[in-house]
């Protein structure tokens, strides 16, 4: 939207009135809610107050008739009579007693008396009232009572309050304790009695009183529909007058112990608190938004006359900037004298425009520098690369198009693309001042053996009409483009000279760094015919010289770029393998030579393809390892093969360790390995002990210090470790002397190296005897006939797998050779 100054200052200015309104509105607002809330928690304190005295001036009444019906004569005839007779003689006009005040007093619901020993004598209940007997913890309270006590019945059927008076409690007359208590009276009052004092209760309009036991469940509440609230109850808060927390948040609450494990609870909702709060603040906001609208009038008016107008002025003088009039102020001096003697931040950009005109020249010649050149290493950058790429390739192409009309011979251009390989690590470990310096010296390395000159004279010819430019395109990234006579030899002899050079130690800061190159070259017109399809073309030469393993430069050629698509394909394919399940695990047994005993199994993965069919691991492990895929696998075959052996050991089968391997490029990559493998063991609960993990061997070198590490932390879990495809990579025997690790795995070249003399078994009982001496197993790969198990036998190898003993089977398979195993003599 294009609003003018003086909207934008009002847009600025205004929000910014308005949020300070609003806080002294806020502020406000709480202010009134606290001191209401306040108020509110006192007044609904008194109510509880007052309401609870009402209930104990009620329970004081019931006390007198109580005592008076245990000091009458019918009950102190009953125990004064002898046993005998108190039975037939005084028990009638106790029932009658009894009878008369249950018709006088109807919340009298139970009446019992008692002897000394809390034995039931005599007891009178009200029809559809539950004739429960004393609980022993009640028995215990009733026995315990010397005068007049109150006990909460809240653990029966239908809750009522225990009135117990100890007959004899009291002399007649003196009112001295008696010697000895012979019974107790003891009366059931219905909790109904005391409804009309909580029904004559009202808090506001909507709020009510009612009685909670001890775990927050409603004994009494008001006979009137009142509104819900469920209330949570807070034992902590018992008699302190103090707000719980309702699980509604319209509410508030306070209650008050009024007897042991009974609470008066108070509740008041919250909106009939703040309907007086909300009035006032629609009043505030009235008085806001008027205070709003006369602050903007007053603003708008002030910063017309102070800003807009001189505002405006100057931006006459800056389109006229803008168009390349740097004589504007000379001719409009007067207008420039007007505004810029102002001694406030207008007259400072007036004169600041007249300062820029004379300096503009010079900061466009410099701007064009910066745009077109990198600022580290000062060569040309990727948009001079573009821009200069296009205008080299309309020149090839319009002397081509001549070069047909004479018949000269065509004319071509090389493009180059080189990509520094080991950089990021350098980077990323030593920081970016190390990393700078790095990129320092491979420009200028690649200047030297790039120059016209030392092409000329590399390639016999110091009369050759060539030209070379070098670029760098972004990070460790290069770029050259080589035209006139010869540039495929020139590009070719370029590309060599560079690699060759890339290789020596690069010094910086107190350590050198050995790096590589890869290269791709690519020529116009006879590789692609327009600047996208050759920038793509080289690029994919440069890819395949990485794949290669880097330090060589390759040309592009045309099945580099079958081989993109095939891969592409395979990335494509493994990906929806893994979303759809495709993958299997096969298990090959592993047996030990002298017992024959099942020691474990090696998970193998194998895919089904839906339409390629079987798809052998040789094949897809590769790409699966090129574009990153291997990890995901890596994490599902572990997680398959601990469920599996997991679901195996449920099952009552032979325990057994299983073999998962772990590739080189997921050993690599993964920044937790460690905390995958733990997470994995955790998620199917299968015990480490029974997990064993197959490094490589250039798996483990490659990371040197930081794998042993890596390794010890494995250890630590319980899990096994076993070198996988020993002594056909480059491990040192001093790094393997400290490598945590349980057996090494004879690779199944050196087995099949048996049958070749004592030269190939040599190799054999060398691993053999090292092992030995390092205290770790050995397992032989490959083993498929009885002459191979025989020489191994005898070279004391302990473990075998291959062909001859099992090979690897599907889990049903697998399952049945474990049940076979487990229940044989």
């Amino acid at each position: 939207m294009n609003l003018r100054l003086h909207a934008r200052l009002a847009l600025s200015l205004v929000p910014m009135i308005a949020l300070a309104l609003m806080l002294l509105a806020s502020l406000f607002y709480l202010e009134m809610q606290r001191r209401l809330q306040h108020e509110a928690s006192s007044q609904l304190d008194d109510v509880l107050q007052h309401t609870s005295a009402n209930f104990d001036r009620a329970l004081q009444v019931v006390s007198t008739h109580i005592r008076l019906m245990a000091e009458s004569s019918a009950v102190t005839d009953y125990f004064r009579l002898p046993e005998a007779e108190g039975s037939h003689k005084a028990l009638a006009p106790v029932m009658q007693l009894f009878a008369t005040y249950q018709q006088t007093l109807t919340a009298f619901a139970d009446i019992q008396l008692l002897d000394a020993q809390g034995s039931e004598q005599a007891r009178l209940t009200q029809d559809g009232w539950p004739r429960v007997p004393l609980t022993p913890a009640q028995r215990e309270q009733v026995l315990s009572t010397a005068g007049t006590a109150v006990i909460p019945w809240l653990d029966n059927p239908q809750w009522g309050l225990l009135l117990v008076h100890a007959l004899g409690s009291t002399r007649p007359g003196d009112g001295t304790l008696a010697a000895e208590i012979p019974g107790y009276l003891v009366v059931t009052l219905r909790p109904d009695s005391l409804q009309e004092i909580l029904d004559a209760v009202r808090i506001g309009t909507g709020g009510y009183l009612m009685l909670q036991n001890r775990l927050g469940q409603t004994l009494m509440r008001p006979s009137a529909p009142v509104p819900s609230a469920t209330l949570s109850h807070d034992p902590r808060h018992a008699g302190k007058g103090q707000v719980s927390e309702p699980l509604q948040a319209t509410h508030i609450r306070q209650s008050r112990t009024w007897l042991p494990d009974v609470e008066l609870v108070g509740v008041w909702p919250q909106d009939e608190i703040t309907q007086t709060n909300r009035q006032v603040i629609w009043k505030v906001l009235g008085f806001m938004l008027a205070a709003l609208a006369v602050i903007t009038c007053l603003i708008m008016l002030i910063t017309h006359r102070l800003v807009i107008r001189p505002v405006q002025e100057l931006q006459a003088m800056t389109r006229k900037l803008g168009e390349g009039d740097l004589d504007y102020f000379g001719r409009e001096g007067g207008l420039f004298l007007e505004t810029g003697s102002r001694k406030d931040e207008i007259g400072v950009l007036a004169r600041t425009l007249n300062e820029m005109s004379v300096r503009m020249q010079a900061s466009n010649m410099r701007l064009k520098l910066i745009a077109y050149h990198d600022n580290l290493t000062g060569l040309y950058n990727r948009h001079m690369f573009y821009k200069q790429l296009r205008g080299a390739l309309k020149r090839v192409a319009d002397a081509n198009t001549l070069a047909i009309v004479r018949n000269q011979p065509h004319e071509k251009l090389v493009v180059l693309f080189l990509d520094m390989d080991g950089f990021k690590e350098v980077n990323d470990t030593q920081g970016h001042e190390i990393g700078d310096q790095v990129l320092k010296a491979i420009a200028r390395r690649v200047q030297e053996v790039s120059s016209t000159r030392f092409l000329k004279e590399t390639l016999g010819n110091r009369k050759l009409n060539l030209a070379v430019n070098l670029y760098r395109t972004g990070g460790d990234e290069f770029a050259l483009i080589i035209e006139g006579e010869r540039c495929e030899d020139a590009g070719l002899c370029c590309a060599n000279e560079v690699v060759t050079t890339l290789l020596k130690p690069f010094e910086a800061g107190e350590h050198s760094y050995h790096l590589g190159s890869s290269l791709g070259i690519a020529v116009f017109p006879d590789d692609a015919e327009n600047i996208g399809t050759l920038l793509k073309r080289v690029e994919l030469a440069m890819f395949n010289a990485k794949q290669q393993g880097g330090n060589v430069a390759l040309r592009y050629k045309p099945n580099m770029e079958s081989a993109a698509i095939e891969n592409h394909r395979m990335e494509s394919d493994l990906r929806k393998a893994l979303e759809d399940n495709q993958f299997r695990l096969f298990y090959q047994p592993q047996f030990a030579i002298r017992s024959g005993d099942l020691i474990g199994c090696e998970a193998l993965m194998r895919w089904e393809h839906p339409e390629r069919g079987s798809v052998s691991p040789a094949y897809f492990i590769p790409y699966a390892e090129q574009n990153g895929l291997i990890v995901a696998m890596g994490e599902w075959a572990l997680n398959e093969a601990c469920r599996q052996n997991k679901a195996w050991q449920d099952a009552g089968l032979k325990k057994i360790r299983v073999a998962v391997n772990v590739s080189t490029e997921q050993f690599n990559r993964m920044t937790d390995i460690v905390g995958m493998i733990r997470e994995t063991l955790e998620r199917t609960g299968l015990s480490a002990e029974y997990l064993d993990l197959e490094i490589t061997e250039s798996g483990i070198m490659q990371s040197g210090d930081v794998a042993i590490d890596t390794l010890n932390a494995i250890k630590a879990l319980g899990a096994h470790l076993s070198m996988d495809d020993f002594g056909t990579g480059y491990s040192s025997l001093a790094s393997l002397r400290d490598l945590p690790i349980d057996k090494l795995k004879i690779d199944r070249s050196f087995v099949n190296g048996i049958h070749h003399g004592e030269r190939g078994q040599t190799l054999i009982q060398a691993i053999i005897a090292l092992s030995s001496r390092l205290g770790v197993k050995v397992v032989a790969e490959g083993v498929e006939d009885r002459t191979q198990l025989d020489f191994l036998d005898r070279e004391n190898c302990e473990y075998v797998q291959g062909y001859l003993t099992g090979r690897p089977l599907p889990a049903q398979d697998m399952e049945a050779l474990l049940r076979k195993l487990t229940s044989a003599p």
